[in-house]
């Protein structure tokens, strides 16, 4: 799988992240419509807090409509010396190997197929993505992350 591929399947399941998210608003704005108001009952907390549930819902889903427009202008053709967003990380922590995307920030997290491995997609908030961003392959990291300790070397960055 060439990177293009790969990048349309990041861009498949956020997609249907999405729609999950634009359902849970629309549902919680109708539920905020609907629910008694202060007339109707002695408290009107529902309506209020269907509300505040339907506002996020919708922040989530203008900022991952934003995350999926970054992703598709990702040039796949760019070589990358260092780590940033639309780089595909290959590393090495003790024995074990894994593949990271990093992604624009506010991405979520998602493991994709890539070639005979899986590809976990990084935010670039994440403490994983902070570590790597700017650094070159052959470059040895030490982050902390809240379960301790972690040090990887980069083997490729593509």
């Amino acid at each position: 799988m060439d990177k293009k591929d790969f990048i349309e399947q990041v861009v498949i399941l956020m997609e249907g992240e999405s729609e999950k998210i634009k359902s849970s608003f629309e549902s919680s704005r109708k539920a905020a419509i609907e629910a008694p108001g202060a007339m109707q009952s002695k408290s009107d907390t529902t309506k209020s807090q269907m509300s505040v549930l339907a506002g996020n819902f919708h922040d989530s889903f203008l900022k991952l409509q934003s995350s999926i427009a970054a992703i598709k202008r990702i040039d796949v053709s760019k070589k990358y010396e260092r780590v940033g967003v639309g780089a595909i990380v290959l590393v090495q922590e003790g024995k074990t190997k894994a593949y990271y995307f990093v992604m624009p920030p506010d991405s979520g997290s998602h493991e994709v197929q890539y070639g005979d491995g899986k590809v976990c997609t990084i935010s670039l908030n994440s403490p994983i993505a902070q570590a790597l961003v700017r650094k070159k392959a052959g470059e040895q990291i030490k982050f902390q992350v809240p379960a301790g300790l972690r040090i990887f070397r980069i083997l490729q960055i593509e």
